[in-house]
């Protein structure tokens, strides 16, 4: 396991959840150090951070029936790749290029992936997972 210094904490998640309007209320839970657990009434995700202060989330297993689906896989049922339009599939991230991790840029990461989330997964932030028999058929 590499050691680094991560910042990715519950502080800083529901620092960045609180600038967003959710569908429904949230609740944040320390899994550290494994990440941070996302609530929601009918869904939930992890997030975890890597050596250079990328921000991962993943979908519970729970909810999905599949182990460790992300934002990219599950991208990929919702907006399959010969279907999506020309263009960034989520206008307005900040895609913060640093390449060594910080309080900053945990942030920036967060805001990129709840601002993917309310754009591409509100249906699944209110318990539909439909998309993810779909995810699981393509195994």
């Amino acid at each position: 396991m590499l050691d680094y210094e991560s910042h990715l904490n519950t502080a800083i998640v529901e620092e960045v959840l609180a600038e967003y309007e959710w569908p429904v209320p949230w609740e944040v839970e320390d899994d550290l150090p494994d990440g941070i657990l996302v609530h929601f009434p009918a869904s939930g995700f992890a997030l975890s951070d890597d050596y250079v202060g990328d921000v991962h989330l993943s979908f519970l297993e729970q909810h999905t029936g599949a182990g460790g689906v992300g934002i990219p896989e599950a991208m990929l049922v919702l907006v399959p790749e010969p279907e999506r339009p020309p263009g960034p599939l989520t206008p307005g991230l900040i895609s913060d290029p640093s390449t060594s991790p910080s309080a900053s840029k945990t942030r920036n990461e967060l805001r990129d992936l709840f601002t993917i989330l309310l754009t591409h997964f509100r249906p699944t932030l209110l318990g539909d997972f439909s998309w993810a028999e779909t995810y699981r058929d393509r195994g």
